[in-house]
């Protein structure tokens, strides 16, 4: 990832010229780096570090987005090491692939770049409420973001974030592994949030029907970058009290929506 021509030959013209590429290039690895096998495995040396050295047999996972198939899919293959489920507007296909491509790693390029430009371009469309956020988060966020790379923030006219693609295409988190998850599990996802969209979140809901104790919450004029947004005390909220004790405003099971002010009406 340290090699500008490992990226997309679009972000090299968007991103990276004249900083870093006076012209396109060739990947010197022309692959994708990851899959989604490679995540869970790396999930669980992380799982099991933790587990030594804190003396417990189980963790609780939290995801948000695409970190969605990484933690369900890892916890519906070891339910023997995970505690409880967070899952903040999570990606999932239910028709997807339960197996792998037959053949890996697959074509393309290891990694992707977004300038700082566009760091906030797909939130921006998902801004849809008044007061929705604070505009003085943003500084913050693109600053922190940045700060994380220090050579990614060298590269482009005003830095660039560096991240493996994703895999494509994804397997193993579908309907017959959302049915394998046993472990107590909330998803969370603002009204307003078209990067998951919504039937996604039914979906997945839906087939958890192994879960013990299984939680639903939308929230008001919040979109899919909720921990930014002024609705953000209802997701940090949801999270401590799922974490701790495993329920959502004393309920174990159910479906339930957040108001703008923050009131929780439960759905039948």
């Amino acid at each position: 990832m340290d090699d500008p021509c490992n990226t997309a030959t679009s972000e090299q013209q968007a991103n990276l010229i004249p900083n870093r590429l006076s012209q396109p290039c060739s990947p010197a690895y022309p692959f994708q780096l990851t899959t989604i096998q490679s995540d869970w495995d790396e999930i669980d040396r992380v799982v099991d570090y933790l587990r030594r050295v804190r003396n417990v047999d189980k963790v609780s996972l939290v995801a948000w987005s695409r970190g969605g198939p990484r933690a369900g899919g890892y916890a519906a293959r070891h339910p023997e090491k995970v505690e409880r489920l967070f899952l903040y507007a999570p990606a999932y296909l239910r028709l997807s692939s339960s197996a792998p491509p037959s053949a890996l790693p697959l074509p393309g390029v290891p990694s992707t770049v977004l300038g700082r430009a566009d760091f906030h371009s797909l939130w921006d469309t998902q801004v849809k409420c008044e007061s929705q956020f604070t505009s003085s988060i943003r500084p913050v966020i693109t600053s922190s973001i940045l700060d994380s790379d220090p050579l990614g923030s060298t590269w482009g006219t005003a830095g660039v974030r560096r991240a493996p693609v994703w895999n494509s295409p994804a397997w193993g988190w579908n309907a017959t592994s959302a049915s394998q998850v046993t472990v107590p599990t909330l998803i969370i996802r603002g009204d307003l949030d078209t990067q998951i969209p919504l039937s996604q979140s039914q979906d997945l809901w839906g087939d958890l029907v192994a879960a013990r104790q299984k939680v639903f919450i939308h929230v008001a004029c919040a979109s899919h970058y909720l921990v930014w947004e002024t609705q953000h005390m209802s997701l940090l909220g949801a999270s401590a009290e799922w974490l701790r004790k495993g329920t959502f405003g004393g309920q174990f099971n159910g479906s339930f929506a957040v108001d703008t002010t923050g009131q929780v009406r439960q759905e039948q």
